[in-house]
């Protein structure tokens, strides 16, 4: 019996082990205060950019509660590259359905949800870039309730493989 406990954990272990996405390039979370997401909390991601001709689809993810009490998320999605260049994009990003079911996938009381923000980039300078994150929505005291996590993805894109 116990073998078969063994052969079991160890055939979860080498399926968990073989989907790890070798195709990140960079992927970080930011931990948002348990109180809420003030406005002025705006996590930042820096991320390096050593070859210019690479191509990456860039995702914006969020973990958030079941309870999160609006349908969508509106964000501003600040880029700053290397020489100081500076880009400011608007995002409106649907964390339900119409009919209030999550469209992340959900387990307890955390639902995780990804967005593509661009895809296709090849970053025109090699250096260092700063992604901040800048939540846009009306609340009373301009805190965000029941958004527990923000984090930014670069996926080596299709294209780079062919």
């Amino acid at each position: 019996m116990e073998w078969k406990i063994r052969s079991f954990i160890g055939l979860i272990l080498l399926f968990l082990l073989c989907s790890c996405d070798s195709g990140t390039y960079f992927s970080e979370f930011s931990k948002l205060p348990e109180s809420g997401w003030p406005q002025s909390n705006q996590p930042e991601f820096l991320v390096n950019i050593d070859d210019t001709s690479q191509v990456f689809d860039v995702q914006v993810m969020f973990r958030h509660a079941p309870q999160y009490p609006f349908q969508n998320l509106y964000l501003f999605m600040h880029t700053t590259f290397p020489s100081n260049k500076q880009i400011t994009d608007t995002l409106t990003l649907f964390l339900f359905d119409a009919g209030g079911k999550p469209l992340g996938s959900c387990m307890g009381d955390l639902c995780d949800v990804e967005f593509k923000y661009r895809s296709q980039v090849k970053f025109p300078e090699k250096g260092e870039y700063r992604f901040r994150l800048e939540h846009r929505m009306r609340t009373p005291d301009g805190i965000l309730p029941l958004v527990m996590d923000a984090g930014l993805r670069l996926q080596n894109s299709v294209r780079n493989e062919k």
